[in-house]
């Protein structure tokens, strides 16, 4: 039996060891008390980051709903392809300055648009509530 690796105690602790070299680590636990010495000192700290990692880890409190985004998207590709035409055939009617504005005002009303449908479809907390979301102990 070759000497058991610190690799080895953690493969075991994470039950990542074939049957065989698993038997053969555990009768050296077994008969090796500063092995098992190790071993117990590994599984301690396993636990604490374990529990360390549970207690961070972050679960959002929020339901989002399904929305029927085939209307969204079939307005979104009639703007889009509106948007496609105008910017072919504006040119020639106007000049550069005006057009340049008028793409700009186009964006930013876009993204006005994006911005409130975000904000109407986000779910309302209380304020106790997003105090217990935020204030929660790590």
């Amino acid at each position: 039996m070759k000497p058991v690796q610190p690799s080895e105690l953690s493969a075991l602790l994470d039950g990542e060891l074939e049957v065989s070299r698993r038997q053969e680590v555990e009768a050296a636990l077994a008969s090796d008390a500063t092995l098992q010495a190790q071993f117990l000192a590994l599984k301690s700290a396993d636990r604490q980051w374990r529990a360390a990692a549970h207690a961070a880890s972050f679960q959002p409190q929020i339901d989002l709903k399904p929305r029927d985004s085939s209307r969204h998207s079939a307005v979104l590709i009639t703007l889009g392809l509106l948007a496609l035409i105008i910017l072919r055939f504006a040119p020639k009617f106007i000049d550069a300055m005006t057009f340049g504005i008028a793409l700009h005002v186009v964006a930013l009303v876009v993204l006005l648009y994006q911005l409130v449908v975000m904000l109407l479809e986000q779910p309302k907390y209380s304020l106790t509530e997003q105090r217990e979301n935020y204030n929660r102990p790590l």
